[in-house]
């Protein structure tokens, strides 16, 4: 983690530069702009809404706050890790003649899409103004957390992706799946409390650093609540590892990806 700030440092400018390319070209192919990133996930709260309130009479008071904060975590996390997935080969011909790390390129997104996370929690935190207090400061670290996990399992999925594209498909299909395994429209304690989950399941169900964040999330913006710090560390370390982990495959593979992209 270190040598990752000294190498982003490093390349401050660069770092900068690229940023503002991806975001001025994620606005410039549509008229409405920035807009789509406001629109969006305030679309999929309305459907959502729809579906799980008025049909099926289920979720309860604030839904369509409860579940648009856990949209716009989600997508946060799926979004920063398929471009951060495809990073490395979108920006191949930069990497070949710029002295610019690889690490830079699968930074890039998570910064882009944080900014665009910010603006979501922003109009979550303005819609439910009554909630605001010094627990709603918890969004920060709760968002860096996640995005550890996301820039960890996508530069990881970077060094596959050059020599196959095809894993950004299976990875853009798992991201599906996980849309619906953690606890985006439903509270993760429908999982842990239930009687019909069997408890392996259970286990297996708490690993996803998701279910904390979203939860997480919930508990400082709409509830109030900090996160407790035991889980908030063991988050945290785990993110901190599995980022290590991925970086080591980076730069061991390094050769080989630049050779061919």
């Amino acid at each position: 983690m270190l040598r990752l700030t000294r190498t982003l440092t490093g390349h401050r400018d660069a770092l900068a530069a690229l940023c503002g390319v991806g975001l001025k070209t994620t606005v410039a192919t549509t008229r409405l702009g920035w807009l789509w990133w406001i629109c969006d996930p305030l679309f999929m709260m309305g459907v959502y809404y729809f579906m799980v309130r008025l049909v099926f009479g289920r979720g309860g008071p604030d839904y369509h706050l409860f579940a648009l904060t856990g949209i716009v975590c989600w997508q946060f996390f799926a979004r920063t890790v398929l471009l951060t997935a495809g990073s490395l080969r979108r920006n191949g011909q930069l990497l070949s003649h710029s002295t610019v790390p690889p690490e830079t390129f699968t930074v890039v997104p998570v910064l882009i899409q944080l900014f665009f996370a910010l603006i979501g929690c922003a109009i979550i935190v303005a819609w439910h103004w009554t909630g605001i207090g010094p627990a709603t400061l918890w969004l920060f670290p709760v968002l860096g957390v996640m995005g550890l996990y996301a820039l960890a399992l996508g530069a990881l999925l970077s060094v596959f992706v050059v020599f196959m594209p095809d894993v950004s498909k299976f990875a853009d299909y798992g991201l599906r799946a996980g849309f619906f395994l953690s606890p985006v429209l439903y509270p993760a304690a429908a999982v842990s409390g239930s009687d019909r989950v069997p408890e392996l399941v259970k286990a297996v169900y708490g690993l996803n650093p998701m279910a904390w964040g979203i939860t997480a999330m919930r508990g400082a913006i709409l509830d109030g609540t900090s996160p407790d710090t035991a889980p908030f560390l063991a988050a945290l370390a785990g993110g901190l590892v599995l980022l290590q982990l991925a970086l080591a495959v980076l730069r061991a593979n390094r050769q080989n990806v630049m050779k061919h992209l």
